[in-house]
């Protein structure tokens, strides 16, 4: 990182800086360089929050409180959140995403969209504090509260808050670890918008001057169709009307004049424009992708396990909020790449369209014989040089993704589908009887029926 863009990257507003001062008590925050006294605090915080979770779950294993299945779900959330803090420390995610943000308000700010730019800090940023230190530790905080008070710690209330305190301290080492994530993909589609804006600039131009070149020459040949028609004896006229008849072509400079598409230099920067933009998709995809898949696998693996836990169980109340917590994450996870991607497909289809719009422009020139040597040559090397470039551009496939999978809206649908089949097989074949005494059953009592049975339980 050069002085000018180190400078840069500090003036940072007070949102990221609140974000970074709690990233740094984990040791993934950007600034001045941790002590190795600090790491260790860190390294020994987080192995001692493990093994009491170990130990605590374990127990209410054995007290009866929860399944087996329910008890590798936590083991196995543990392991993510851990894999995920060194992911986050091997990798320099909050230095990165620092320097990405740099780099995007620098391309918005010389092309001219200062509405973009200030989108960064306003409102991006805002939203990605607001969810990672105050929505989703809400909810964690509830559900988790739920799990620990009124089902694996019900007999035990100094160990079901132990539970809860040690979880909600996980989550938020979780919280910092994938935040980058989601910054990270909104300001690849910040980028991404930015070409698509200039680029349907550029054809909307394009499209205006074939349109108008083709009304031209058609109103021109017709003039000189009514010619012949009227006076057919007449050579003269009939000559005069042949040569207005034939269309007289735009000179390379004038092409170029008239619309940015026949322009080389603004060709060739779109062109690298985007091959910069394919590049940081496929670095994310690499650096970052890969773990917030193996992540949302770990959830999806969990979220099985307490599934199978209430099977072989008993269907509760607060084992089905701790799925739906689990799919909420995996999906808000999931849905944020999916709209980078969505930005992108944009900038294929129109490239498509500008491709088609070229080459029906081309067609206008076919076969001239008034066109002037150079300035045929000129308009054929930029109009084949623009043709070639925007090919490339549509049949570029470098989205995010996982593996070769690219993230889309059927990977929600087919995640959504497994788990309602597996609900209703779980529903249909569970004991259900604390889901029914919550919601009345067959002996009434609602809710202050379950609550009693709570307190009769404890």
């Amino acid at each position: 990182m050069d002085p000018g863009e180190k400078a840069s990257a500090l003036l940072i507003p007070d949102s990221l800086k609140t974000l970074n001062a709690v990233a740094r008590i984990w040791c993934v925050g950007a600034g001045p360089k941790q002590s190795w006294l600090h790491n260790a605090a860190v390294k020994v915080t987080l192995a001692g929050i493990f093994l009491s979770m170990t130990f605590l779950v374990n127990d209410f294993r054995l007290r009866g409180n929860i399944s087996f299945p329910l008890q590798a779900s936590c083991m196995i959330i543990q392991v993510s959140t851990i894999l995920g803090w060194r992911h986050a420390r091997m990798n320099l995610l909050f230095e990165n995403v620092i320097k990405t943000r740099w780099k995007t308000m620098k391309i918005l700010e010389q092309a001219g969209r200062i509405d973009m730019k200030v989108k960064i800090d306003k409102e991006i940023l805002p939203s990605i504090v607001k969810d990672r230190l105050l929505i989703t530790p809400f909810l964690t905080g509830i559900v988790i509260g739920l799990v620990s008070f009124f089902y694996a710690g019900k007999d035990t209330r100094g160990q079901a808050f132990a539970f809860w305190l040690l979880f909600v301290i996980q989550d938020n080492v979780d919280n910092m670890s994938c935040f980058a994530w989601e910054l990270t993909c909104q300001l690849h589609s910040l980028q991404i918008e930015l070409f698509h804006d200039q680029l349907s600039f550029a054809f909307a131009d394009l499209a205006e001057v074939t349109t108008s070149e083709e009304e031209r020459r058609a109103s021109v040949v017709s003039v000189g169709r009514n010619g012949d028609v009227e006076d057919d004896g007449d050579s003269g006229r009939d000559s005069g009307s042949r040569g207005a008849g034939i269309p007289r072509f735009l000179s390379g400079k004038e092409l170029v004049e008239t619309t940015e598409f026949f322009d080389e230099t603004f060709v060739l920067s779109m062109s690298i424009a985007f091959v910069d933009i394919c590049k940081t998709l496929t670095y994310t995809s690499e650096h970052m992708a890969r773990h917030v898949a193996f992540d949302n696998m770990c959830f999806l693996v969990a979220a099985g396990c307490q599934g199978l836990g209430m099977l072989v169980h008993k269907v509760t109340f607060e084992a089905l909020s701790c799925v739906l917590l689990l799919l909420y994450f995996i999906i808000s996870s999931i849905v944020i790449p999916i709209g980078t991607n969505a930005v992108l497909r944009k900038v294929r289809a129109l490239s498509w369209d500008s491709y088609g719009e070229l080459i029906s422009h081309s067609l206008l020139f076919k076969g001239s014989e008034v066109i002037e040597d150079n300035s045929a040559t000129e308009y054929k090397m930029i109009c084949n040089q623009a043709k070639h470039l925007l090919n490339m551009i549509q049949t570029s496939r470098e989205g995010l993704k996982f593996g070769q999978i690219e993230y889309s809206n059927e990977i929600i649908t087919k995640i959504l589908s497994i788990t309602f089949s597996a609900g209703v097989v779980i529903l249909k074949t569970a004991d259900t009887t604390p889901i029914t005494d919550i919601f009345g059953g067959e002996g009434g009592g609602g809710l202050s029926r379950g609550a009693g049975n709570y307190t009769q339980g404890t």
